[in-house]
């Protein structure tokens, strides 16, 4: 058997040799020539690079844009430094062409002598940095009338030419260059004002592949073009002979690769063995497209081996092979006789012992004793039985284990199943429970709130008539006054408790940029009357420049909070200052710091820390006056803010709060900026696009307009009613509210003649224009030339307002829709005196029959209606609106708080959110405002 093996191997590796070699050479080949593929590829995709790069720099559109022959010498004489650098680093191009457009040329040459300027038909192969050296230090000049086809490179990309000869006057023995154009259009804006050309000297790329591929010395390098013309062959005669009518090609000399030129599509390489092309050589063909926007254009690299060299060489080293290989053969032969008895013996008892294992038997001892092969080969079985026994009796130990396993886990299982059982109850209780809160929370806002706020309302107007009364006892006065108080006291408590509650539960802010010293106005204004019956100075030292991106209502509910507690304890005669700075030395980012001081009778040091907790009194006494949520409101509401407040105090000697908040310096300006006294006009922007109302409001300004921008059509309302700009430029694609419903609110309180409204969109389309038209006084696609931008807002803008719009004291028809007669009554005793006239009814129903008979201006309407609520009801009013009933304005009395119901709202049509603490003041100021909404 070994002597039948030995043969055998010796005849596979002698008539085998040849064609493993074969296959080795096959597959040597097919490497060697990807592995050049990427050195041709680099130096054409570096010349697609520089040119982009140098067309698109601003001195080279000045050079080629300008007329002044002056300021173009100007130019040129920048551009040689440049050029020259560029040259010398680049040292394998020839030159750089600028072309204009009346085919007037300006070329930059390297400086390379004839001594060392590469060209095709030289024999050597340079050494790197040989091809160029130096700049051209003569000053270039102007060829006029260029042969070249201007219109034949069209648009914003790279046109490379075929790889072909050039005749050079550096080179002084007229010999012949390899090159390559890489051809760009330079464009000053939209205008194309000339070309840029730089040629690459292909005969170095070529030396290199050369180079390269001579490492091997039976390799030789081929290259192509599409057609099959050699650009590179080993007989130098026959390189670029196409350009001297020679018909040198690669089909011709290889039949067989026609069909590879034929298709360029379907194959990218190809490998001829030596019977395929029939000679002792292998070659292999790669496709190299070099053009990234024509893949049809490409380059074919070739390399091909002298097979028949290589093969001589192994057959000296096949011989010696072979007859190794018969002597090793003979010395096994006689070995295996020697040893085969020997180890038969013993390897007959490890066989006989294996049997008997098979059959069953438990251990198995063999006795031998030879410290050779055979021996360890009988330990190493003794060893692996013994293991096997050892192995079997913890498989069935595992077993045991396993099925343990398996009951716990399936127990555990169960355990889970009922656990998650008892979360999802759970869940479904907790879920129960909220909407219980809620449901509490809105029974407690509207059955609770309504009737105090009658009682209190009521108390108020009775104490009035009754101090009119000549014979009204002072203690009725006072019971009065204990009474009205004390609703008051309730009232507040629930509006507290109930604020709380939401500010806990997490609610949305309603973040604007305001100027800060108007909420310390109004803040300060609404707190006057009381400081003045105490005598108490306010003063308020707030920057007027002063922005802040916050919930305008909570901050100024921390205000009102913070200075009425103040004013609340602070003597007759007293002092408090508000001052708002920046704080900058600390923060990442700026922070509003806002302190507030009194004179008052301060806080208990064992106070100060707790003075923030729910229902905190600083003293026992002080719960006759407030609820002890105040402050805790306070610092819910700065906390929401990603702020904070503290206090600093000492008893008897006033106390000192300090909020900080954070500040926003650099947003848009404000609607409040508006506002001040000048001619300048104002343009509300509406656009979501950052990148886009910057860019407008930049170039507005210059031309003396006041800007202001909106990111949404909500924002956008909101800045509108409180200041109207003098024109509106409108985007479609928004957030929140899109560009539609924009302009039809917007038009619903401005008309066409008091705004008018621009549509800048670059989503105008015949069905869109149809929306918009009856709305929008005129439109324009964006982007738009700011030269037409600035035509379509003269032509609608007029001079800025100075006096109101609306006419706001004329009587109104009021429609009062509430499930509560007290309020009723409260509405009569309101506008009694009034020209307004009221009627009421007591459910939505019953107010649309009305309104669908009757005329009305303004309907105030209840949230929590029985059946149908306030919401739905509204939005059927404004249907019949639409349908051809006049414009309405409703106003939505809630016992929540604004905020928590105002997205809502304003998607259902309503005009104005209001709370339910009413007073007569209040009412009559919320119908003129609502009577200034023109329909």
């Amino acid at each position: 058997m070994v002597s039948i093996a030995a043969t055998l191997v010796g005849a596979v590796f002698y008539f085998g040799e040849g064609r493993n070699l074969n296959a080795q050479k096959f597959s040597d080949v097919a490497k060697e020539t990807d592995h050049i593929v990427p050195h041709l590829l680099n130096g054409i995709n570096e010349l697609v690079h520089d040119t982009e790069y140098l067309s698109g720099l601003p001195q080279i559109k000045k050079y080629m844009g300008t007329e002044n022959g002056d300021l173009r010498g100007h130019y040129r004489n920048e551009l040689r430094p440049f050029f020259a650098t560029f040259l010398s680093i680049k040292k394998q191009y020839i030159n750089v062409r600028m072309i204009d457009s009346n085919r007037n040329m300006i070329e930059f040459e390297g400086d390379r002598p004839a001594s060392k300027a590469k060209s095709i038909d030289e024999d050597d192969i340079p050494s790197e940095g040989e091809a160029s050296a130096g700049a051209d230090e003569s000053q270039p000049q102007e060829k006029a009338s260029v042969n070249f086809k201007f219109n034949d490179y069209p648009g914003k990309k790279t046109y490379l030419s075929d790889v072909h000869l050039l005749h050079h006057d550096l080179i002084g023995s007229g010999k012949r260059m390899a090159i390559m154009d890489a051809i760009h259009s330079v464009y000053d804006g939209e205008r194309r004002v000339g070309i840029l050309v730089i040629t690459l000297n292909m005969g170095s790329e070529f030396a290199e592949l050369q180079q390269e591929v001579h490492k091997n010395p039976y390799a030789e390098l081929y290259i192509t073009n599409e057609r099959g013309d050699y650009l590179v062959h080993p007989d130098k005669m026959m390189t670029f002979g196409f350009e001297d009518n020679k018909k040198f090609k690669m089909q011709e000399d290889f039949a067989k690769t026609a069909f590879f030129y034929l298709y360029p599509k379907d194959q990218k390489d190809l490998t001829f063995d030596p019977h395929f092309i029939q000679s002792e050589q292998v070659m292999n063909l790669v496709k190299v497209p070099f053009d990234a926007s024509e893949p049809s254009r490409f380059l074919v690299v070739g390399i091909m081996l002298k097979f028949d060299q290589v093969l001589q060489q192994f057959k000296s080293i096949r011989t010696r092979s072979v007859l190794l290989a018969g002597v090793l053969v003979i010395c096994i032969l006689f070995s295996t006789r020697f040893f085969y008895r020997r180890l038969a013996r013993n390897l007959n008892a490890i066989t006989l012992a294996a049997e008997k294992y098979s059959d069953g038997a438990g251990e198995l001892d063999l006795l031998i004793n030879s410290n050779d092969e055979i021996g360890v080969l009988a330990a190493t079985f003794s060893g692996m039985v013994h293991q096997i026994n050892e192995r079997t009796k913890r498989l069935v130990k595992s077993e045991e284990q396993s099925r343990i396993a398996k009951e716990f886990a399936e127990k555990a299982n169960q355990q889970k199943t009922t656990l998650l059982k008892n979360l999802r109850q759970q869940k479904s209780e907790l879920e129960r429970i909220s909407k219980e809160k809620d449901d509490l929370l809105a029974v407690v806002s509207h059955d609770l709130k309504n009737p105090l706020a009658v009682i209190e309302a009521s108390l108020k107007i009775l104490m009035e008539d009754a101090k009119a009364a000549p014979n009204t006892s002072a203690e009725k006065l006072d019971l009065m006054r204990r009474a009205q108080n004390s609703s008051k006291f309730a009232l507040n408590l629930i509006t507290d408790l109930l604020d709380l509650a939401r500010l806990e539960g997490g609610i949305k802010l309603n973040y604007e940029i305001f100027m800060f010293n108007k909420v310390v106005a109004e803040a300060t204004d609404s707190l006057l009357l009381k400081a003045k019956e105490k005598n108490i100075s306010i003063q308020a030292s707030v920057p007027n420049d002063l922005k802040i991106n916050a919930d305008y209502g909570r901050i100024l509910q921390v205000i009102n909070n913070i200075v009425g507690n103040a004013i609340k304890f602070t003597p007759n005669n007293g002092k408090i200052v508000i001052n708002a700075t920046l704080d900058q030395m600390k923060q990442a980012k700026p922070m509003l710091k806002i302190t507030m001081s009194d004179t008052g009778i301060g806080i208990p040091k064992d106070m100060l820390a707790r003075v923030f907790d729910k229902y905190q009194q600083v003293r026992q006494k002080d719960r006759e006056t407030g609820t002890g949520l105040g402050l805790t409101i306070c610092k819910n509401i700065c906390e929401q803010h990603h702020g904070s407040i503290t206090v600093q105090s000492e008893e008897g000697k006033g106390s000192t709060f300090i909020v900080t908040l954070p500040q926003a310096l650099d947003m848009a300006q404000t609607a409040e900026g508006m506002s001040r006294a000048s001619a300048v006009q104002s343009i509300l922007i509406v656009d979501d696009d950052v990148d886009v109302t910057t860019l407008l409001m930049s170039r507005l300004k210059k031309y003396n307009y006041n800007v202001l921008c909106a990111k949404n059509g909500l924002e956008a309302i909101g800045l509108c009613q409180k200041v109207l700009p003098d024109l509106v430029l409108l985007d479609l694609e928004m957030p929140i509210m899109n560009g539609i419903e924009t302009l039809r609110r917007l038009r619903s309180i401005h008309n066409a003649q008091k705004l008018p409204i621009i549509i800048h969109s670059n989503k105008i389309t015949p069905e869109n224009i149809e929306l918009f038209r009856p709305d929008a006084n005129d439109y324009i696609q964006k982007p738009a030339k700011m030269n037409d931008l600035l035509a379509k807002i003269q032509q609608h803008i007029s001079s800025p307002k100075t006096a109101p719009i609306f006419e706001t004291n004329a009587p109104a028809k009021i429609l009062l829709i509430d499930d509560s007669d007290d309020i009723f009554a409260l509405f009569q005793i309101f506008l009694k005196k009034t020209p307004h006239k009221l009627q009421y009814a007591s459910s939505a129903e019953a107010g649309l029959e009305l309104l669908g008979h009757n005329a009305f201006d303004i309907v105030f309407m209840d949230l929590n209606l029985p059946g149908m609520n306030g919401l739905e009801a509204t939005e059927k009013l404004k249907k019949m609106a639409h349908e051809g009933l006049s414009h309405i304005r409703v106003a939505l009395l809630t016992a929540t708080h604004p905020d928590q119901i105002r997205d809502a709202a304003l998607k259902a049509g309503v005009d104005m959110v209001l709370e339910k603490k009413l007073s007569k003041e209040k009412v009559l100021d919320y119908i003129e405002q609502l009577m200034a909404i023109e329909g």
